[in-house]
């Protein structure tokens, strides 16, 4: 039987594959202290680093990028393919059809709402009841090992225990940078296992066209570490217990994503933190309903 890893990437649904490699030992390098997986809560073990291809849309290219991060050392990576459907068990065997396989590790209900709900529209906290329910059917039938969410805040999770059974999800994929972090609701899932998996490490480009990557305190801890700021910000997650996916199809930038050889120290970490203070801006694309009630 073939195993991997598949996220349905949004509520009602749509698809997006997450791919464990399994057998296989991660090759990361970190230095000392670093996790390399993550034990989720129901004992499954998640890579701390994995390969994310979200918009990349050439086969070729993604063949090329994963091929890259197998021999780097990679064992997850998310494949953008997309899909949608109003029945959970519908775009389950959806999942196996487009992978060509018979099981499935982990379905996460990527976003919080249905997006063509009006923002604060009371149905949202009821859909995401029900597909939780929906989605807690198919791991009790055995037909996942693992389900999650992604895009909750503090308020869903609570709201999603209160509404549904008290299982807890085992990952909450949401974005997560110095430009924007939510530090209770990290200590939320890790009060209660809840695995947190950073998406848009690098910040992304605001609409005033600057980046994270090119921040001047960002950019002064990686000098004083001799380290790239991509590899400096995936530190600043990793430390903190969080997963992160980066995005890349560049062979050099693939490997040096999972080679970080140095530790942030107390004051790299409390300058990057003081940057949300500064700026508090999501960068990512996300949906009106990741803020609705």
């Amino acid at each position: 039987m073939h195993h991997v890893i598949v996220c349905p990437f949004g509520l009602l649904l749509e698809i997006l594959m997450y791919k464990c490699i399994k057998n296989k030992s991660c090759g990361c390098r970190y230095a000392s202290g670093f996790i390399d997986t993550f034990t989720l809560n129901n004992g499954v073990k998640l890579p701390a680093v994995g390969l994310g291809t979200y918009r990349v849309r050439q086969p070729d290219v993604i063949m090329q990028a994963v091929d890259e991060a197998l021999a780097a050392g990679y064992r997850l990576y998310a494949p953008s393919e997309h899909g949608n459907s109003a029945v959970i068990k519908q775009a389950y065997q959806k999942s196996l059809d487009n992978l060509g396989v018979d099981y499935i590790d982990l379905f996460l209900i990527h976003f919080p709402g249905a997006a063509r709900l009006p923002s604060g529209d009371q149905r949202n906290a009821k859909l995401r009841a029900s597909t939780w329910r929906g989605m807690l059917d198919l791991y009790d039938e055995g037909c996942v090992n693992s389900i999650g969410v992604s895009n909750f805040t503090l308020k869903h999770l609570k709201d999603l225990n209160m509404r549904a059974t008290g299982v807890y999800p085992v990952v909450n994929q949401v974005e997560w940078h110095p430009y924007y972090y939510q530090e209770d609701l990290r200590a939320y899932c890790m009060k209660n296992e809840i695995c947190l998996q950073a998406y848009c490490s690098f910040g992304g480009t605001s609409h005033q066209d600057t980046t994270l990557l090119k921040d001047p305190v960002v950019k002064g801890i990686a000098e004083r570490h001799e380290a790239t700021p991509a590899q400096v910000l995936l530190a600043w997650a990793l430390q903190q217990d969080v997963a992160v996916i980066p995005k890349s199809v560049d062979p050099a930038r693939i490997r040096e994503n999972i080679t970080i050889e140095f530790r942030l120290t107390e004051h790299d970490i409390k300058a990057l933190n003081n940057l949300g203070n500064k700026k508090k801006n999501t960068l990512g694309i996300r949906p009106p309903c990741v803020k609705q009630p």
